[in-house]
C-alpha cells in the first residue's frame, strides 16, 4: 500500500476512493473483463426476471380475497428466490476478483491458474459465509436497522479472511470483528458514501425511460457498485492486516470512533 510520506502512515479511508472506484482495473485485464460481464448478467437476467414476472404493485396493497393473498405469496416467493440466485452467482463470480486484487495490492503475481485454484478452494466456505452474513445482518435490520448495520460492519472482511486463506470458516467472523475494532466509524462512512451515491445515481438515471430500461440501467450500475464495493473492502483489509501484523504503522484519523 501506499504511505503518506509526510507522515509515515498509511493513506485514510477517503483517499482509497479513488482507487477503488477504478473497477475496471486489474493487473489481469481479462479477469477483470469477465467478472463485470458475468455480474451485469446476472444482475440484467434477475431484473427482466422481476419485471416480467413478478407484479411489485401487490406489495404496496392488502389483499382483500384470498386469490389475491395467493398471488401476493407467488411473488414474494419468486421474488427472493430470483434474490437468492442472484446474489449466489454474483457472490461466486465476484470471488475471484476479491483474491485477485488482494494479491494485487500485496505485490504477489495474479497468475490465472493460481487465482482460479485458490478461489474454487475455499467457494464453499467463502459463499456460506455470505449466507450466514445475509441471515445476521437480515435480523438485525428488523430490530431498528442499527444493528443490521453493525453486523455489517463487523463481518465485512470475513469473505475476505476465507478467501485470502487466513482463517477457517467460524475464526473469519470473529477476525473480521477484531480487525474492524477502532475503525468502524470510517468504515462505516466509506461504505455509505458508496452506498447513497450509486443508489441515487441509479434512481435518477432510471427515471429517464421504460421500466425495462431502468432495469437495464440499474443492472448497470449495480454491477459497478459492487465492484466498487469489493475494491474498498480489499484496500482497508490489506492496509489494516498489516497494521494488526505490525508490518505498517497505520494511524487513521479518529481511530477511536464507535
Amino acid at each position: 500500500m501506499e504511505y503518506n510520506k509526510k507522515t509515515g502512515t498509511v493513506q485514510s479511508f477517503m483517499d482509497y476512493l479513488p482507487r477503488a472506484m477504478k473497477f475496471y482495473s486489474l493487473k489481469n485485464e481479462f479477469l477483470a473483463r469477465i467478472v463485470f460481464v458475468l455480474v451485469l448478467a446476472a444482475n440484467i437476467l434477475a431484473q427482466l426476471y422481476i419485471y416480467k414476472n413478478i407484479n411489485l404493485e401487490l406489495f404496496t396493497s392488502y389483499p382483500e380475497t384470498l386469490e389475491e393473498l395467493e398471488q401476493l405469496f407467488r411473488n414474494y416467493t419468486g421474488l427472493f428466490l430470483i434474490t437468492v440466485v442472484r446474489g449466489i452467482a454474483v457472490c461466486i463470480v465476484s470471488s475471484f476478483y476479491l483474491l485477485a486484487y488482494i494479491r494485487e495490492l500485496r505485490g504477489e503475481p495474479v497468475n490465472m491458474a493460481e487465482i482460479t485454484s485458490g478461489t474454487l478452494r475455499k467457494m464453499i466456505p467463502y459463499v456460506a459465509a455470505h449466507v450466514v452474513m445475509s441471515v445476521i445482518q437480515g435480523f438485525g435490520l428488523l430490530f431498528f436497522v442499527i444493528p443490521g448495520i453493525i453486523l455489517y460492519i463487523l463481518f465485512l472482511f470475513t469473505p475476505s479472511f476465507i478467501i485470502d486463506n487466513k482463517s477457517g470458516f467460524l475464526a473469519s467472523f470473529t477476525d473480521s470483528a477484531s480487525l474492524t475494532r477502532g475503525y468502524r466509524g470510517q468504515i462505516f462512512s466509506v461504505i455509505a458514501v458508496i452506498y447513497v451515491f450509486f443508489n441515487l445515481a441509479s434512481m435518477f438515471l432510471a427515471s429517464f425511460g421504460s421500466a425495462a430500461a431502468a432495469s437495464v440501467v440499474a443492472s448497470f450500475i449495480s454491477t459497478i457498485e459492487k465492484i466498487v464495493t469489493l475494491r474498498m473492502v480489499a484496500l482497508m483489509y490489506v492496509d489494516l492486516l498489516r497494521k494488526k501484523q505490525g508490518n505498517l504503522p497505520a494511524e487513521f484519523p479518529g481511530q477511536n470512533s464507535i
